[in-house]
């Protein structure tokens, strides 16, 4: 389930015109290289999963940066509001989109950031909340555990 939806939301932010990166990496590697293009979006592959009082609902937590590059033709508000609307053109589209039905944008935060790494990347952290339907088979789950031999130490 996990896989599948974060494909699907990688392969929409790649849809978006201004995007030119797409990453699914731990927010310490973000830039390693320092030459990836610019605008990227990356989810952070540090996500939280949270059970509802709902039944068959979980909640996903995920961390995205959009960056941009500021040069001589940008400033960093410049570069901070392009990131602003990629990320709510983003949450938009996916709220929207009839091929992935059961995702919806419960919640949502946006911070700012500016210098965020040393190539002088600037633009937005957003914390979304999903709903998404729990993956559990409440039919099937028992046949995944079996009785086991206990190891002799």
């Amino acid at each position: 389930m996990i896989s599948q939806l974060i494909t699907y939301l990688m392969n929409t932010a790649k849809k978006h015109k201004a995007v030119n990166y797409v990453g699914y990496k731990r927010e310490i590697n973000i830039n390693d290289q320092n030459n990836t293009k610019y605008y990227q979006f990356i989810i952070d592959s540090e996500s939280l999963l949270e059970k509802q009082i709902v039944e068959g609902i979980l909640t996903l937590r995920l961390n995205i940066d959009i960056l941009g590059f500021v040069n001589s033709g940008s400033t960093v508000l410049d570069i901070q509001d392009t990131a602003l609307h990629i990320g709510l053109d983003f949450i938009e589209y996916i709220n929207n989109d009839v091929e992935f039905y059961n995702l919806e944008v419960r919640d949502y935060s946006i911070a700012s950031f500016s210098e965020y790494t040393d190539d002088n990347a600037s633009g937005i952290r957003m914390t979304l909340q999903l709903v998404v339907p729990s993956p559990v088979n409440l039919c099937e789950y028992k046949d995944n555990f079996i009785v086991k031999e206990e190891d002799v130490v």
